[in-house]
């Protein structure tokens, strides 16, 4: 089974663009630390200032992120497509009744300073999964959050796949 976070605001991206900026702060006020003796005390005081203010914007940035995307989860087997809110049941599609499934899936973002950098830039990488029957199409876009439940994506997919279920996967 495979289980995920849905993004339920697309501004997530922006706030997640902000709340790294916040995040570097600390790092570059650490940094000062390192040279603390020579560092004058009213310098000191003030570094340390910068620092609590910055954590405090970095936690108050996380809360708003995970009230973004804690709501709504997407639960997925062979035969169900499910959609929760704070563990009731939304919607739910049976597979078999599916015309076509499209899926991208990338492992949680900013796991390395790469992502980082690309978040930064503003190419950030999204995970969806697009359901299209009889001509009606519905997306949703979610947070792979393992490396466990990327693995059960992908052998979803294999199984929907060996049974006659169109699936694209897009990269």
């Amino acid at each position: 089974m495979f289980k995920a976070k849905i993004i339920e605001d697309i501004s997530l991206y922006q706030k997640l663009r902000k709340q790294i900026f916040w995040a570097l702060i600390p790092l570059g006020v650490l940094s000062f630390f390192t040279n603390v003796a020579q560092m004058p005390l009213i310098l000191f005081i003030f570094s340390c200032v910068i620092l609590v203010v910055a954590l405090i914007a970095v936690r108050k940035k996380r809360y708003i992120f995970e009230n973004l995307t804690l709501d709504k989860t997407i639960e997925a087997d062979i035969s169900n497509l499910t959609i929760k809110e704070k563990g009731d049941e939304i919607v739910s599609f049976s597979i078999s009744e599916l015309d076509k499934i499209t899926i991208k899936s990338v492992v949680d973002i900013g796991e390395g300073a790469t992502d980082l950098i690309n978040i930064a830039k503003g190419n950030i990488p999204t995970s969806f999964m697009e359901i299209e029957k009889k001509g009606h199409k519905e997306r949703f876009e979610f947070i792979i959050e393992s490396h466990y439940m990327m693995v059960q994506i992908n052998k979803l997919i294999e199984q929907w796949k060996a049974n006659q279920l169109q699936v694209d996967k897009v990269i």
